[in-house]
């Protein structure tokens, strides 16, 4: 399905092309959000002790990983869904290398501008200058004739150590991430390129977190023109709806990566919806998305989350093994950053 069939399937996905959507529910409660991801009377039980449980939740596709994670904070709603915005939970993350948020209609070009490689990463540099259609990073096949032109004027082996070649390696990337970005704000989901693997396969990043927000059905029932805004983006959206846009630097599997993001917030005091689509890294996974949702617990909050990430590296052989694993080594990632968000606002 290619860019003309995402965009349909997203109109019906939406309510778009298909009807209008039915009306909402009621805000869905904590029994109705712990049922939604199979949390059991003693897992509810935990949470309500104060530990962060978290567990496998459903995974629809060979390559992706999914889970949940619930938990209450002695923090109010509105403080702790601002904190979040202000990108606490990022800077909760020990991987997190540098990051920076622009809300749509903010020049692009000036929030890319201190993206880039630091001193210390030239092996990266040098392999990003190296890179063919694979999966040691994830280009177009545009993008890696971008830079396939770049190596013929710098044939040697040794980029990161000329400044002239580090400078526009570097700035080349910069500029294929603002595009993506870009194309991202002016056609959605429809606008992301595909991941050129060679031999003439490629992952469509698009198309994954279709189906993960698909499969959001709790949201499409409850919230459905919360829904519709993130789904549709950037059609659909409404002005009680802010939403943010986001480069984040990550060490990944010991490599300097980077990653694109959308959040979507609605803020209310009786409840809190943020959904996050990261619509590009630069390596070791294709996409994910997340929800957060917050609802007031008296001068605390319960959080729920959901992480679904696509990745070509749990697929294949041994892939029960593949996804234990790699769901296990998210969970604990996510667990350590939520204890630290605790901590921080407490």
């Amino acid at each position: 399905m290619r860019s003309a069939s995402i965009a349909l399937a997203l109109g019906v996905a939406c309510g778009l092309a298909a009807g209008p959507l039915p009306a909402a529910e009621a805000t869905p409660g904590f029994d109705d959000v712990m049922t939604y991801l199979h949390y059991d009377g003693a897992e509810r039980a935990r949470v309500l002790q104060g530990e962060i449980v978290g567990k496998e939740f459903r995974e629809n596709d060979a390559k992706e990983i999914s889970i949940a994670v619930v938990m209450r904070l002695a923090a109010p709603l509105r403080v702790l869904a601002e904190e979040i915005r202000k990108g606490e939970l990022l800077r909760a993350d020990q991987e997190i290398l540098d990051f920076r948020a622009s809300a749509p209609g903010d020049p692009l070009g000036e929030m890319f501008r201190p993206a880039g490689y630091a001193s210390g990463e030239g092996p990266e540099v040098r392999r990003l200058l190296a890179a063919v259609p694979g999966s040691t990073f994830n280009l177009s096949t545009e993008e890696l004739d971008r830079l396939n032109a770049a190596r013929t004027r710098f044939p040697g082996k040794d980029c990161d150590r000329q400044p002239a070649c580090v400078t526009e390696v570097s700035g080349l990337y910069r500029g294929m991430l603002q595009e993506r970005l870009g194309r991202y704000v002016k056609d959605g989901l429809a606008g992301i390129a595909p991941y050129d693997r060679g031999a003439g396969q490629s992952v469509l990043p698009g198309e994954e977190l279709l189906r993960a927000a698909e499969d959001a059905e709790l949201i499409r029932r409850a919230f459905p023109e919360f829904y519709a805004a993130f789904t549709a983006f950037p059609k659909e959206q409404r002005p009680e709806f802010e939403s943010q846009l986001l480069w984040i630097k990550r060490r990944v599997q010991d490599r300097p990566t980077f990653a694109l993001a959308h959040r979507l917030f609605d803020v209310r005091s009786d409840r809190a919806l943020i959904a996050e689509r990261q619509l590009y890294a630069g390596s070791s996974y294709n996409s994910l998305q997340t929800f957060i949702g917050l609802l007031p617990d008296g001068d605390r909050t319960v959080l729920f989350y959901t992480n679904r990430t696509f990745t070509d590296q749990v697929a294949g052989a041994a892939s029960n093994l593949r996804h234990s694993v790699g769901r296990s080594k998210m969970m604990s990632a996510v667990i350590r950053n939520f204890e630290t968000l605790r901590r921080r606002s407490s």
